[in-house]
């Protein structure tokens, strides 16, 4: 034999009272968040990498900056891709480097050469989280 319909009604209501409290305490705990100044869990942006300070973020900006959007150095260029999006590789920013982007005449090859220019690639990596 089943259980009475009067049984599931009032477990059911039991199950959906409990739900609303919980749904009840999440708002209150957003609330507190908003009245300290936070942000909700939602709304949160995870921060960048911390990129290393030194002669590759210093080339960044003398060489790069210009045209290419990249929080870690302040730069916000409009020319070339953004590359907190694009996140690209060491490798990959070398081979852009070497090629001129990838090839298509925007950007000059080789601004910058040997050492310096696997410290850019260093430092942007690192900068979006991709060594």
């Amino acid at each position: 034999m089943g259980l009475r319909p009067w049984v599931l009604g009032v477990l059911a209501g039991g199950v959906l009272i409990a739900l609303g409290i919980a749904a009840y305490q999440m708002g209150i705990d957003e609330g507190k968040k908003r009245a300290r100044g936070e942000q909700p869990a939602a709304a949160q942006k995870p921060s960048p990498p911390k990129a290393p300070a030194g002669p590759g973020k210093e080339l960044f900006g003398a060489k790069c900056a210009s045209c290419h959007t990249l929080e870690a150095a302040g730069a916000s260029g409009q020319v070339g891709p953004d590359l907190d999006e694009l996140q690209p590789a060491e490798a990959q920013v070398l081979s852009a480097i070497e090629k001129g982007g990838t090839g298509s005449g925007q950007m000059l090859p080789n601004l910058v050469r040997g050492t310096q220019a696997e410290q850019v690639a260093e430092f942007v990596a690192a900068a979006t989280g991709r060594p």
